[in-house]
């Protein structure tokens, strides 16, 4: 059987594969050569394999040539469809994470690049793994230099995903305190030691007219007046030493105008139950205070018509006929009630130019002395006004304390029954 005859052209590409490899050879017998005994005996394969770095290399066009047990299990890989056949150059998923970027200045500077934490999903890549994954790493490119310049390129990857992770739940959980602090219809703010804001809501950020971020890492000093300055950094200095909340009441001017302001401040505490920083919880209550004061005020005015209302009905006086009024009295008559029951004769007698005063104290069960003095001042002072007074109904309780009083009911006209009373001013006024 006839084979056919190598070309010239296939036997020189041979001779040129040969001879390079007969180069590569001798470039590694003389690496060996430089090597120690000791050096020589050292597992070098199973060192890198065993190495809890995850580590790759790469040839300068993007190949994979190796890959270690901890790149492999960090991404799911398969040694055997990765090694030799894996591109990183042409990888969908390490060109959108930016790994190929670095990889190529890493190889163009010849010298380490160090990428920050990234994300790399192996869903999209080309990559050969036994499931889908995303993981976070912090991955540095070292370029290996040879003849001909950057020959190959080291790919360490530090897993930083848990730590991504804790670093996400941690900025997911600042930012629903963010929001809830945000939305709270009151001025929350925290400092540290330093006196340093280290966090501040929308509210009290618009209370102090200052952009929340330009509110972080200043003093007291910095964003209020000398004196309010003062007053907070003694407040969070008190609450510092006794440990405990303390609550104040104060006046303050907000936004232009003078408020009522209630301001609570309490220790901030580390994991170890150690004070490193104060939190302030600030409430407007001026409307509250000014509602407060207007139902006060209402109240007032309420139980002021009230009593008017129940004076009038306790000393009532009715005009029965031209110039004359009639006052019945019904219960106890007491210094107060006497005092009002000459108010009301003499500005009644005035306002009705009243001639003739009827007093009917039948419904009266008892009088003591200094209401029954009053009561006989109060015809006295009828009578200076010009009108006479008539006193009716007087019971023999009554009689007692004006005849122990020694009371001097000169001038005044005594019947027994209002009806009589009646008929006598009456039969007066028609004469």
């Amino acid at each position: 059987m006839l084979t056919e005859e190598p070309t010239y052209d296939v036997l020189k590409a041979e001779n040129e594969f040969l001879r390079a490899r007969v180069v590569e050879l001798e470039r590694a017998l003389g690496e060996c050569e430089e090597l120690t005994e000791h050096e020589r005996r050292v597992p070098y394969r199973k060192i890198f394999d065993a190495l809890p770095v995850s580590l790759g290399v790469y040839r300068r066009d993007g190949l994979n040539v190796a890959m270690n047990a901890s790149s492999l299990e960090l991404i799911g890989g398969v040694r055997e469809d990765i090694i030799g056949k894996f591109n990183i150059v042409s990888d969908p998923s390490s060109i959108t994470a930016g790994f190929v970027q670095n990889f190529e200045r890493a190889a163009e500077q010849g010298k380490k690049i160090t990428m920050p934490p990234c994300a790399y999903d192996t869903t999209g890549s080309s990559l050969a793994t036994v499931d889908e994954r995303v993981v976070w790493t912090e991955t540095t490119y070292v370029p290996i230099h040879g003849d001909k310049g950057v020959e190959f390129l080291v790919e360490c990857n530090v897993d930083v995903t848990d730590r991504q992770r804790t670093q996400r739940a941690l900025e997911e959980k600042h930012a629903l305190i963010q929001t809830l602090i945000d939305n709270a219809p009151m001025s929350i703010f925290a400092s540290n030691l330093e006196g340093q804001v280290t966090l501040v809501n929308r509210r009290c950020a618009e209370a102090l007219r200052i952009p929340p971020q330009e509110i972080l890492g200043k003093t007291a000093r910095e964003l209020l007046p000398p004196e309010m300055a003062r007053t907070s950094i003694a407040q969070d200095l008190e609450v510092i030493e006794k440990q405990a909340a303390i609550e104040w009441e104060q006046e303050q001017m907000l936004a232009d105008r003078p408020g009522d302001l209630i301001l609570t401040k309490f220790p901030l505490r580390d994991a170890s139950n150690r004070i490193n920083g104060v939190c302030g919880i600030s409430i407007d209550v001026t409307e509250r205070k000014r509602a407060e004061a207007d139902n006060r005020r209402l109240q007032e005015e309420i139980i002021r018509i009230q009593e008017e209302n129940l004076r009038a009905l306790s000393t009532p006086l009715i005009p029965i006929a031209d110039r004359v009024v009639v006052m019945p009295l019904i219960g106890s008559v007491n210094d107060a009630r006497a005092q009002q029951v000459m108010e009301t004769l003499l500005d009644g007698v005035t306002r009705h130019q009243a001639t003739i005063a009827i007093l009917d104290v039948t419904g009266v069960p008892i009088i003591d002395s200094h209401a029954a003095d009053a009561l006989l001042k109060a015809a006295q002072a009828v009578s200076l006004l010009g009108a006479r007074i008539v006193i009716t109904g007087i019971r023999p309780e009554i009689a007692r304390t004006l005849v122990e009083l020694g009371a001097d009911l000169h001038g005044v006209v005594v019947l027994s029954t209002l009806k009589s009373a009646v008929a006598h001013a009456l039969r007066g006024h028609i004469r």
